[in-house]
């Protein structure tokens, strides 16, 4: 009975070893990861927020080429009627103060 007890005692170390083994290489692997993977979390995101804000992605891309191309003032004249029409487009697409748990149409 005793031998038996030494042998899943032994066996029981041979595994606790083995595990520990595992979780420095585990360790590493995921080290040599963490960075492409915080890259890839950062372009999800993004990719998420234009998703989302397609209107205001658009003004503002819009308003860095016209920047480039003309200079600062074409932005005077452009940026205006941009952040008016990201305005309504966002206004339409919030609750209505009537009804604040039906949102407003959009047809």
């Amino acid at each position: 009975m005793k031998t038996r007890l030494a042998e899943i005692a032994a066996r029981r170390q041979e595994l606790l070893e083995k595990i520990e083994y595992q979780r420095k290489e585990m360790a590493d692997i995921s080290a040599a990861l963490e960075k492409p993977m915080q890259i890839a979390d950062a372009g999800i995101s993004t990719l998420g927020f234009i998703r989302r804000h397609p209107t205001l992605t658009t003004a503002s891309f819009t308003a860095i080429l016209a920047y480039f191309r003309h200079g600062i003032p074409v932005l005077s004249f452009i940026l205006p009627p941009l952040f008016q029409y990201t305005l309504k487009k966002f206004s339409s697409n919030s609750r209505s103060i009537d009804n604040p748990s039906k949102p407003e149409s959009i047809y």
